[in-house]
């Protein structure tokens, strides 16, 4: 098959044009060996002296992966009045990195799509029928990154690692509790910074990523025992699209005065956008991730990892149960569960497992 991968062609890189999804899928497809074209060139590889997406106007493709940020950008085009620009004998998908601030597939266009992919996808919300969940994953720029720095020889320092670029309200909210009560594994901020050389392959990669691919930090991501993979924001409930209008935030209003009084915010709140690239990137290090839990708090994937088994997650706000749970355990138990959810994330969730998703997911809606 042929796969035709429509981007946004902004360049210089900046105001976050980094197209992670698109570039994993690609690289899962041509792993099958499916051929790979776009509606422009994406994703220079130095290593290979190539693009991963080559240009091709006007070639015949089967499948077009529409990228969110491309269809927000042409909406005056593709829906126009009988979608002239859209192939309808094609299969159609757009993927969407849903942050649950009012997705763009609530629009009634969206449905001439055979299927969106959306990610930060949560419980309790109707869906129109052609969405499925999906999330962030691993590329090899992440792999390769991360092995260069693995050795499950090396000593690991006994710490929960933290590092994080943008400090959302639950990561503060999360940061301020824990730290003030770990003392057998310490939560210890790790920073980093840009790789040195400009004209290396680090630093090509670290400006196409938009600032995301710091050496440093796969390093130490390897060399903690525990590592903070908290992501997303806290909200009142109920559980709404955002923006909100007037009678939504009426509707907030005693569970936030709650929320004031109440020993448990949980009770009282939800998160959104809570997926993430460090989700991943810990799963697949050496380090043991530390995240919410992802089935108590409603959050939905395609394949669901176990609390205690692939990484550790705390159950509600409950922080003082989840330290106590952390340092009751032995250094080589916390190790174990590192070590199987690099396992788990190999292969569920590297660009190979994503692709054959895909297709899965074309296969169970008979699109295919």
């Amino acid at each position: 098959m042929t796969i035709k991968i429509f981007i946004t062609p902004v360049y210089p890189y900046g105001n976050d044009h980094y197209y992670h999804e698109m570039i994993a899928l690609a690289e899962g497809f041509k792993e099958l060996g499916h051929k790979i074209i776009g509606n422009c060139n994406y994703w220079w590889q130095p290593e290979e002296q190539q693009f991963l997406i080559n240009e091709d106007i006007d070639g015949d493709y089967d499948i077009a992966i529409y990228c969110r940020r491309y269809v927000l950008s042409f909406e005056h085009l593709l829906f126009r009045p009988g979608y002239p620009n859209i192939n309808f004998n094609k299969i159609n998908i757009l993927n969407d990195r849903n942050d649950f601030i009012s997705p763009i597939w609530l629009n009634p266009h969206y449905s001439i799509f055979d299927l969106i992919l959306a990610g930060s996808m949560v419980e309790g919300l109707k869906v129109p029928s052609n969405v499925r969940p999906w999330a962030i994953g691993l590329t090899k720029r992440i792999v390769n990154s991360i092995d260069q720095f693995y050795n499950e020889n090396e000593k690991i320092e006994p710490i929960m690692g933290c590092n994080f670029t943008t400090e959302h309200n639950l990561r503060k909210f999360v940061n301020e509790n824990i730290s003030k009560l770990a003392t057998k594994f310490p939560y210890k901020a790790k920073f980093t910074s840009a790789p040195d050389n400009s004209n290396s392959i680090d630093s090509h990669y670290y400006k196409t990523t938009t600032r995301r691919h710091v050496p440093e930090y796969f390093k130490s991501l390897n060399e903690c025992l525990m590592f903070s993979a908290f992501c997303g924001y806290m909200e009142y409930l109920p559980k709404l699209y955002q923006p909100y209008n007037v009678l939504d935030k009426i509707w907030r209003k005693p569970h936030a005065l709650l929320n004031d009084i109440s020993s448990d915010k949980s009770k009282h709140q939800f998160v959104f956008q809570y997926d993430s690239f460090r989700t991943w990137e810990t799963f697949y290090a050496r380090t043991c991730p530390l995240n919410l839990d992802f089935e108590t708090w409603g959050f939905i994937l395609p394949e669901m990892p176990k609390n205690g088994i692939h990484y550790l997650g705390m159950n509600r706000f409950d922080f003082k149960n989840f330290v106590d749970r952390i340092e009751a355990m032995k250094t080589e138990e916390i190790l174990s569960i590192g070590i199987a959810g690099r396992k788990w994330v190999a292969e569920h969730y590297s660009p190979k497992a994503q692709a054959l998703r895909l297709l899965n997911y074309l296969k169970d809606s008979k699109k295919m």
